[in-house]
């Protein structure tokens, strides 16, 4: 599920990456650390990557709160 939602923030257009970050950062309240670890990298990665894109400020604000 974790990697529609990288593939949405990637990918896809603005409604599609601010539903994608807040997507995550649900998913990533919800999960264990257990079952996160395997994943962060990727997670990570894609957030950080697209955090420098004109993205709106509701995009980069899911992307900050699940960073934190």
């Amino acid at each position: 599920m974790v990697t529609i939602f990288v593939q949405g923030l990637l990918y896809g257009g603005n409604d599609v990456k601010d539903y994608a970050a807040w997507g995550i950062h649900d998913t990533l309240q919800l999960a264990s650390q257990t079952s996160v670890r395997p994943v962060v990298a990727q997670i990570c990665g894609a957030m950080i990557r697209i955090a420098g894109d004109r993205i709106s400020w509701q995009t980069k604000a899911g992307i900050l709160c699940s960073l934190k």
